[in-house]
């Protein structure tokens, strides 16, 4: 796997990495609004079973005027029947309460975890995206010096051909030259001295320019 398929494999995991956080994070606020919902109902029940203790409590205090004494005895049980609740109730109250504030800071604990959690999987996602931004810079960097190494490789090989195909010009006047005066001094020794002295430097001169 090269450089460019990791760093798009890592664009993957990290995009992943993105939504199950914010899926965690959805979840926990769903969860939170149901719980508080739910809280909320079960004390709206008690207020309405307090708000009817006392408007029986208030009614029996009215009916003790104008009613007899048996009424009364009974207005009186059904009111201390009604204040027994009451008081059950208000236990009731308090561990809800209690229990409301409990689940209040375990969210706020579980909230804290998540954002420290949301931190770190950030700190990681951002150094991993400094590192293979430093690494993309280094290969950038080396292939611009290769690039200009072989545009000077080319100017190299494009000095020394020119200066092949001078040699070469130079090279066929000499043999042009010296054809024609062998042809002038036919069976001349000087003039065969002459065409194998121009043959030896016509072939040096080929080979070095090939060396280039």
């Amino acid at each position: 796997m090269n450089e460019k398929e990791e760093v798009g494999l890592l664009k993957m995991e990290n995009a992943m990495l993105r939504q199950k956080v914010l899926a965690l994070e959805q979840q926990f606020d769903d969860y939170a609004k149901k719980e508080t919902a739910d809280e909320f109902e079960n004390m709206d029940d008690i207020n309405d079973l307090l708000r009817m203790a006392e408007l029986a409590k208030h009614e029996a205090k009215a009916y003790s005027q104008n009613t007899s004494r048996d009424k009364m005895r009974k207005d009186i049980q059904v009111l201390q029947t009604i204040l027994k609740k009451r008081s059950e109730f208000k236990k009731t109250i308090k561990q809800s309460e209690d229990r409301l504030r409990y689940e209040c800071e375990k969210k706020k604990e579980e909230g804290l975890k998540n954002e420290i959690d949301k931190e770190i999987f950030t700190k990681i996602i951002k150094d991993d995206r400094d590192r293979y931004r430093h690494q993309v810079m280094e290969l950038t960097d080396r292939i611009k010096r290769l690039e200009r190494e072989k545009y000077d490789m080319f100017l190299w090989a494009k000095q020394n051909q020119d200066h092949c195909l001078l040699e070469m010009r130079k090279l066929t006047r000499a043999l042009i030259k010296a054809k024609k005066m062998a042809d002038e001094q036919v069976g001349s020794p000087l003039a065969c001295v002459s065409v194998a002295f121009t043959s030896m430097y016509s072939h040096t001169t080929a080979r070095n320019c090939m060396s280039w």
